[in-house]
This record gives C-alpha cells, sequence and structure tokens, in this order.
C-alpha cells in the first residue's frame, strides 16, 4: 500500500480537523501548513511510513544537528477522489534518490485547495520522526550513497561522529 506524506509544522493545531469541521473553523496555522514560497508543496510518496518517514525526516536535515519532524500521511487513494493530482517534481533534500524518485508537488494557489488539502490530509495518520531515531538511518543513507558527506554541514558530521555514526579518520601527512 503507498501513502502521501508531508512534513507539518503545526502539529497540534491538527488535532480535531475533521471532514465534519467547517470551512471557516480550521485553524489558520494548519492552512499555513500547506504555503510554500512558490505556491506548490511537498509531498512524498511513502510505501512504509516506519521507515520511510524517517528516510525522509534525515533527508531534510540541514541543521547542526537532527531535529524532530511531525508527517501526516495518507492512503494515495484518497487523491484520486480530489481535483489535485500529485506531480513528481525532483526535490531540495539531501537525499538525491528521494529527490528524483519520491518527491511530488501539489499546487496550491488557492484557499479553496489549501482548504481540500487539509480535509485529505486529516483523515490520514500523523507521526512524529524524533532526532533519536534519525542517528542510524543517517548512517545508513550515507553507507548507501543515498545522502553524500559534501552535502552534510560540518556540526552535523560532528554530531554523527559523537553519536558513533561517523568515524573521523585523519588525513595522511606528507
Amino acid at each position: 500500500m503507498s501513502f502521501w506524506a508531508r512534513i507539518i509544522k503545526a502539529g497540534p493545531k491538527w488535532l480535531g480537523v475533521s471532514d465534519l469541521i467547517p470551512d471557516n473553523a480550521i485553524p489558520i496555522e494548519v492552512l499555513y501548513d500547506w504555503t510554500d514560497q512558490d505556491n506548490k508543496p511537498s509531498i512524498w510518496q511513502v510505501n512504509d511510513p516506519e521507515k520511510d518517514l524517517c528516510r525522509i525526516a534525515v533527508a531534510m536535515q540541514k541543521g547542526k544537528q537532527p531535529s524532530a519532524l511531525t508527517f501526516l500521511f495518507v492512503e494515495q487513494s484518497v487523491f484520486g477522489q480530489s481535483r489535485i493530482k500529485p506531480v513528481r517534481r525532483p526535490g531540495k533534500s539531501l537525499d538525491n534518490d528521494l529527490n528524483i524518485n519520491r518527491h511530488y508537488e501539489v499546487r496550491v494557489a488557492t484557499l479553496y485547495e489549501a482548504i481540500a488539502l487539509v480535509r485529505i490530509f486529516s483523515a490520514g495518520a500523523q507521526r512524529t520522526v524524533r532526532a533519536s531515531e534519525m542517528s542510524e538511518q543517517f548512517a545508513e543513507s550515507i553507507r548507501f550513497g543515498h545522502i553524500s558527506l559534501k552535502d552534510i554541514n560540518a556540526e552535523m558530521c560532528k554530531w554523527l561522529i559523537n553519536n558513533e555514526k561517523l568515524t573521523a579518520i585523519p588525513q595522511p601527512s606528507g
């Protein structure tokens, strides 16, 4: 079974949002979760929510150390009942394979479209991937070449070394 997943920022505000809530009662923070700079928010194709969401969370880490990310995910079939059609577009995460094969965009140019997406995703499940869950996935993504060390900032590399997921090898002298 395949799912669509979206990173959300207003996690607790999504509680209680359902298809029964009137359009004018949807919290603004929830609608804001669907606004991106280019009005084309990203969603990710997910086959196994437990494993894939952790990999996506790792791919989105561009800070000094991992931070928790919350996702909403719904079965892909739910989109078949709406006018909104995800389009595969390259993403901008640390994981090039995910960017090419699992990243999609949806056009959200109107309030109606944002409300429609809220209604679709409010029927789904929510999962937070904690920073503590990411260290092993980070190491695996590097080991399998999904993430290149050159794309990770120095502070994140230090974090991975301190958490024994990377080993620093001194450069040969001479």
